[in-house]
């Protein structure tokens, strides 16, 4: 699912999927620095959280 090149990179992607139920489309995102595919768009922008959770 992920690019070749990313599973020796040290790149932590997490990818989502939510149902929201009631008929609603599943909701997807990656929380990682850049897309992956066409499906999972980004959810975390670097520029905006430059520590990382980190103090």
């Amino acid at each position: 699912m992920l690019p070749a090149i990313w599973h020796a990179a040290r790149i932590r992607t997490i990818l989502i999927m939510f149902n929201p139920d009631n008929g609603k489309p599943i909701e997807t995102m990656a929380v990682a620095r850049y897309d992956v595919g066409n499906v999972f768009k980004k959810a975390w922008d670097k520029e905006n959280n430059l520590t990382n959770g980190r103090e």
